[in-house]
């Protein structure tokens, strides 16, 4: 993987530099079975059951932190 980094991503801004690191977060739904809509309702009408994946990522590592799945609920 770093390798990956290395020969394919260009190398960061140097005004990054002043960070120890730069967070990126993001959350996407995933349809689930609809059996399970009585664990993991949906907030989207089309969609019976669904959960909700979250992510966050060091830019400087590349490579993720945390991720948590959820209740697509809110």
């Amino acid at each position: 993987m770093a390798q990956l980094i290395e020969n394919v991503l260009p190398p960061l801004p140097k005004k990054f530099e002043q960070f120890d690191d730069i967070l990126l977060q993001d959350g996407s739904s995933f349809n689930v079975h609809p059996d399970l809509a009585g664990i993991f309702p949906s907030r989207f009408s089309p969609l019976k059951a669904a959960v909700e994946c979250h992510m966050t990522l060091s830019l400087f590592r590349q490579s993720p932190t945390t991720m948590t799945v959820t209740a697509d609920t809110f």
